[in-house]
């Protein structure tokens, strides 16, 4: 039986207690089998007018065979966090939204069990459509260059 809960309640987004200035952002606990809790514990927080920063720690389940986060894992934590940050900026999300395009050069390798960032901006928002950009950053160095484009659903 599918559940009608609206994707904007599927999410844990609240203080998080071990890392104060940060909100969680994770599945409830009836939806932990579906793909989003693959990425592991997730934060975000607030980085001023229309910017988020999206944090999450690579482990050797994300890994590749060089020991790397895998480009796979990468882009689909890069889908993850535009809409985590999109949300921490401000943007509603009543209904939810979809991924219409998202886009990214791999600059560095990610390495694992160093946390990983992935700083959100928002660029334009319409009635329909949020621009996306930013990069993610490891240890001060830059790892991705990224913009993407969603859709909202309300």
């Amino acid at each position: 039986m599918a559940d009608d809960t609206p994707s904007s309640e599927r999410i844990i987004y609240e203080p998080s207690a071990q890392h104060p200035g940060w909100m969680t952002w994770d599945m409830r606990p009836e939806d932990q089998h579906r793909f989003n809790p693959v990425m592991g514990p997730m934060l975000v927080r607030s980085e001023g007018d229309g910017r988020a920063r999206v944090r999450m720690t690579p482990t050797e389940r994300l890994s590749n065979l060089h020991n790397n986060m895998h480009g796979g894992a990468i882009l689909a934590f890069l889908d993850m966090a535009m809409f985590a940050g999109a949300k921490q900026a401000g943007v509603p999300f009543a209904e939810g939204a979809l991924t219409v395009d998202a886009q990214a050069q791999f600059v560095a390798p990610v390495q694992l069990h160093i946390p990983l960032d992935c700083l959100v901006d928002i660029t334009r928002e319409t009635r329909n459509l949020v621009f996306v950009r930013g990069t993610m950053e490891q240890a001060g160095q830059q790892c991705v260059a990224w913009t993407g484009l969603l859709k909202k659903l309300s």
